[in-house]
């Protein structure tokens, strides 16, 4: 009866622990149920899209206002002086009709003054080829040498331990015959050694020597100039000192005088010659300045003569007015030119300073203020850069001489030590020779000597392995300095490179004037008319020089569209463009090409772009609108993502990734941060660069608010 009961009890227990299983596994089922819907409500859903590369579209739309009577501006050329003026104001003109005539004599001037400058930059850059200190002190070369020697020596010295060795086990067997012939041969190539060692001294001492001589040729040369200097300084302190004792004696105020004066003047232009690089040099600048003068002089008759009238005018109403403009150009004329003037004379009035300075020092004979007027002086003619430039390189040749003098002095010193021992050693071998044939030879002096020879040799070798160190350190460092010479001889190139294309791009401007006013000159001085059209206004009067701003505007009666745009649509837009026009009322559009782009302000200060195009011929009325669209692709990128992709904070510009990560519950995905520099946008699109790929998804909306490492589901998955 138990054991029915026990099993009857088991039974029961086994129904109700697969009951509650069954129980528990919906519970988990229906649990997992709701969490994966929990999990879909709250995580965001996303919307991504791959980059991909192409061209960004710009597009400006705006309204156009129809312009009539555009005005072509004939410029004139600054400086010249205007003969007579051919037209009026209003007057209608041909294409090609000569609207004033320019004063040939300043036509010519201004060619040769330009002609002068054209050849000074030419100079200029020729020079900048030799500007640079191409020196090379050949350390690095010697430092290399050094080191092969000490390899070499060093073999020599292992040679020498050899040989020593060889002796020695040789001299334990041998005779009197044998030793004789051996020390024969010895003697016969000591001898030969002897005139090597005695003819390379000689060679490498001469190269020394010339080597020395060489830099004090250099140094000298440096020093000349300044020598010269000082010396005509110094006879024009004298000079001047007669002058003055000259002036305090009565009755000595003759052609004895005026003798002395002129040789001060002498003094001042051999300085100005060496100012300016030599005697046509010099030549060529009193030429530039006569030009300066007569110009000056021409500008304050002019001052004179619009003054008069001026004086002359000042009750007339309305003509007042027009003379005293024209009093007021004619002063600021002359000042410009007394400017240029006193900026031309400026070395030579540095100079002449300079040397009435010094003067005053040696009168007094005050040598601290000698020296610094020299140095005054020094700068007016070196120029304040040239001359510190000038100072260096006499501080390098300096440097060079001492150098090779000492160079001079171990080669010297060398010599002597190696001729010496190749004598000593003849001598020695001799004495040996002497010896054997007397029969005094002492052959365990011999067997004793090899043994001192091997030691020996064996010490050289420790101070050649020495000295190999030594030389392989120096030579790495002489290449260290190398490199950074090179580098720095670079640097200066790149800056003479720099300052060629500037002095270039002078020149070229120059020629390019030059050219016009050939032209000018073979046409008779004549400016003519680029336009057929209608002579709008003259800023410009017969008689007088052109001023800065004058020409001659010749409307020629085309119509124009006027298109005013932001200022940031207008940075993407250039002259030759194509724009769009749509008349009010019409449907056909007109295609024009973007003639001007013009920053300017509207009258609230508001940065804008006005943008002009001319209308092909048709009827048109001025004032009327037209609606403008201007569309531009830019260049090809390779990455592009919408614009709506593009986030920011303060740690730049980025966009957000998906990309999957494991879990428990299986994979999931979540927003990775990837860092991108927007190079340039649109409406729509974004051309950006970093370490985005074609591959990725780039979330480009998404249900809420996501920050970088949040879960995201990809939208249309559950």
């Amino acid at each position: 009866m138990k054991i029915v009961e026990k099993d009857k009890n088991q039974a029961i227990m086994q129904r109700t622990a697969k009951r509650l299983l069954i129980i528990f596994l919906v519970l988990i089922f229906l649990l997992s149920f709701l969490s994966r819907a929990a999990d879909s409500v709250t995580v965001p859903r996303v919307v991504t899209r791959n980059p991909g590369g192409g061209a960004l579209t710009f597009t400006a739309e705006g309204t156009g206002t129809v312009i009539s009577g555009r005005n072509k501006y004939v410029k004139v050329r600054k400086g010249l002086g205007i003969d007579k003026i051919y037209v009026k104001e209003g007057e209608k003109v041909k294409k090609k009709q000569v609207l004033l005539e320019y004063n040939k004599e300043d036509i010519k001037d201004i060619m040769k003054g330009l002609q002068r400058e054209a050849e000074k930059l030419k100079i200029q850059i020729q020079q900048e080829d030799t500007s640079l200190i191409q020196t090379d002190s050949g350390d690095d070369k010697k430092a290399e040498f050094a080191w092969q020697q000490a390899k070499e020596n060093l073999k020599i010295a292992e040679a020498v331990v050899n040989t020593a060795v060889k002796n020695y086990n040789w001299n334990l067997n041998k005779n009197k015959n044998k030793l004789l012939e051996e020390k024969t041969k010895e003697y016969e190539s000591a001898k030969i050694s002897f005139e090597e060692v005695r003819l390379e001294n000689e060679r490498s001492f001469t190269e020394a020597e010339e080597a020395a001589e060489d830099a004090g040729e250099v140094l000298a040369e440096l020093e000349n100039k300044d020598s010269r200097i000082e010396e005509l300084l110094e006879e024009y302190g004298r000079e001047r000192e007669q002058e003055q004792d000259s002036l305090t004696k009565e009755n000595k105020r003759d052609d004895t005088e005026a003798e002395e004066q002129d040789k001060g003047k002498l003094i001042l232009t051999e300085l100005y010659r060496m100012a300016y690089g030599g005697e046509s040099e010099y030549e060529i600048h009193q030429e530039e300045v006569a030009v300066l003068e007569r110009k000056l002089s021409r500008a304050r008759e002019d001052v004179k003569r619009a003054k008069n009238i001026y004086e002359d005018t000042m009750s007339e109403e309305g003509v007042a007015d027009s003379a005293k403009q024209a009093y007021t150009e004619a002063k600021r004329t002359a000042q410009d030119a007394a400017e240029s003037l006193s900026a031309a004379v400026k070395k030579e009035d540095i100079i002449f300073a300079a040397a009435e300075d010094y003067f005053l020092a040696f009168h007094t004979n005050n040598a601290e203020k000698r020296s610094s007027f020299l140095e005054s002086a020094y700068k007016g003619i070196y120029s304040a850069s040239g001359y510190e430039k000038h100072k260096k390189e006499i501080e390098k040749a300096e440097k060079n001489l001492q150098r090779a003098k000492k160079n001079e002095q171990i080669v010297s010193d060398k010599n002597e030590v190696t001729l010496k021992a190749e004598t000593e050693k003849l001598a020695i071998l001799k004495e040996d020779i002497d010896r054997l044939n007397n029969g005094t030879y002492d052959f365990e002096e011999e067997i004793s000597k090899n043994v001192t020879e091997i030691e020996e040799a064996q010490e050289k070798v420790k101070a050649s392995e020495t000295a190999l160190k030594e030389a392989s350190f120096n030579l790495k460092l002489e290449k260290l300095h190398k490199k950074n010479e090179n580098l720095q001889r670079e640097k200066e190139q790149e800056n003479v490179k720099f300052k060629q294309e500037v002095l270039q791009i002078d020149l070229e401007e120059k020629q390019e004037n030059l050219k016009y006013l050939k032209t000018l000159k073979e046409n008779g001085g004549k400016l003519k008319s680029p336009v057929t059209g209608r002579v709008d206004k003259i800023s410009v009067e017969a008689g007088k020089q052109a001023i800065e701003d004058g020409s001659i505007a010749v409307s020629t009666g085309d119509y124009g569209i006027l298109v005013i745009l932001s200022r940031e649509q207008g940075g993407y837009i250039t002259p030759g463009d194509k724009m769009e026009l749509l008349p009010r009322g019409k449907k056909e559009k007109i295609e024009v090409e973007i003639q001007g782009i013009r920053f300017t302000k509207d009258e609230q200060g508001k940065e804008q772009t006005e943008v002009t195009a001319v209308l092909p011929e048709g009827n048109y009325i001025p004032g009327s609108s037209m609606a403008a669209t201007i569309s531009k692709s830019s260049e090809l990128y390779d990455v592009c993502v919408p614009l709506e992709a593009i986030r920011n904070d303060t740690r730049g510009s980025y966009v957000l990734t998906t990309s999957p990560f494991n879990t428990a519950l299986g994979e999931e995905l979540r927003a990775v941060r990837v860092a991108v520099e927007v190079l340039d946008k649109d409406d729509t699109t974004a051309a950006v660069e970093g370490a985005l790929s074609k591959e990725e998804d780039v979330i480009i909306s998404s249900t809420r608010a996501i920050e970088e490492g949040d879960r995201v589901r990809l939208e249309g998955n559950q």
